[in-house]
């Protein structure tokens, strides 16, 4: 993958001769070390990034097509929204996965998180694990730099929320209500979020708070 100085695509001889079977690679990594016709090298269109999230959801069978998948972005609430959807998965007796900032966790399995969202090659592996554990409903935090990064790539999800309260705490249940103009960030979100493929409508929520 194309890095913030170096083009990982460019080692693509040093990872055949390691014993990759093969190579994807941007085509700027192919104009810098052009492949030969009998070299196993596919040169895919940008953004690099987006194929290598195809790739793991194929590798794993679809997995974010196996449940229904939320995903939660913006900049403040992803948590607190992920915990509440969770919440009520669990209280309506559907198994369900939760993947944040603090943890990720299904039936049968918790583990401390390394990223808000995981980088797509893990994201894709660690939804395989939830589907086969039964999990149902997944709630999953999307930070701007997964949509940036092209993380998410891959996943099918069944909805979308972008929480848009300035503050929001876990302590607190916050009475929520739709709102008919989103906000500028919300506005951009929804641009960014809707490139992936996204099966129902984006609700954009207020979050009150009381006293």
């Amino acid at each position: 993958l194309p890095g913030s100085q170096v083009d990982g695509g460019c080692f693509w001889p040093q990872a055949l001769q390691a014993g990759a079977v093969a190579a994807v690679i941007s085509e700027a990594a192919a104009a810098l070390q052009p492949p030969g016709p009998d070299d196993a090298v596919l040169v895919a269109p940008e953004p690099l990034a987006r194929w290598a999230g195809e790739l793991a959801a194929a590798f794993w069978s679809q997995p974010s097509r196996r449940l229904a998948l939320i995903g939660v972005t913006g900049t403040n609430g992803k948590t607190t929204t992920t915990y509440l959807i969770e919440h009520l998965a669990v209280s309506s007796d559907r198994p369900s996965a939760l993947f944040g900032t603090l943890v990720n966790r299904w039936p049968g399995h918790s583990v401390t998180a390394q990223h808000t969202t995981a980088f797509a090659d893990l994201l894709q592996a660690q939804l395989a694990q939830a589907v086969e554990a039964g999990a149902q409903i997944g709630a999953m935090e999307v930070s701007s730099h997964a949509l940036d990064q092209q993380r998410v790539a891959g996943c099918h999800f069944s909805g979308a929320v972008l929480p848009t309260s300035p503050r929001i705490t876990s302590t607190i249940t916050p009475r929520c209500r739709p709102i008919s103009r989103p906000r500028r960030g919300c506005l951009r979100s929804h641009r960014r979020f809707s490139n992936f493929e996204l099966e129902a409508d984006i609700l954009c929520i207020d979050v009150f708070l009381p006293n």
